[in-house]
């Protein structure tokens, strides 16, 4: 028992990670990536939800990150907010968290986003701090508050990186 845990503990030391843009995501998939998970859940997040996140994300860019064939995290973004994109949502599972998949899914957005537009927007929760540093470190600045956006007792912060001004 113990070497087959040791087992698991190296392969997700060090997985090997594909970044594809994909068409479409189930509400399966959406289910297995956000329920139960922060800050889903901290959001009142349900299957309902799931649902509709599969569903606008027909009409949306999207990036899978997958390992192997398992879909472990996707980025869900438009193009059309401000002069630039959104990113409405960055998902990662649980158990891959850490491995610098949403990093990848960031950069490789950011250089589908940036040939197109200069400035890419998205929103924190303020109790998310991790997300919050995360993309501090990527070099987001927060730009704005909304106030009790998602729900009455947290805000949801803007953050936006740019490469310079809309016209020019």
């Amino acid at each position: 028992m113990r070497n087959k845990l040791a087992a698991g503990r190296a392969r997700l030391s060090n997985p090997r990670i594909q970044i594809r843009k994909i068409k479409k995501l189930t509400t399966e998939d959406v289910s297995a990536l956000i329920l139960n998970t922060s800050p889903w859940s901290n959001l009142g997040f349900t299957k309902k939800d799931a649902k509709q996140m599969a569903k606008t994300s027909q009409d949306r860019e999207l990036l899978g990150a997958y390992v192997g064939r398992e879909l472990v995290g996707f980025a869900l973004y438009k193009f059309g907010f401000l002069g630039g994109a959104y990113l409405g949502n960055l998902v990662v599972k649980g158990s891959y968290r850490g491995h610098k998949i949403g990093e990848k899914l960031m950069r490789a957005m950011e250089t589908q986003v940036f040939q197109k537009s200069k400035n890419l927007y998205l929103c924190v929760s303020s109790f998310n701090k991790g997300a919050q540093k995360f993309y501090r470190r990527l070099n987001y600045k927060k730009v704005g508050v909304l106030k009790a956006l998602l729900v009455k007792k947290h805000d949801e912060y803007l953050f936006r990186k740019s490469r310079g001004p809309i016209r020019g």
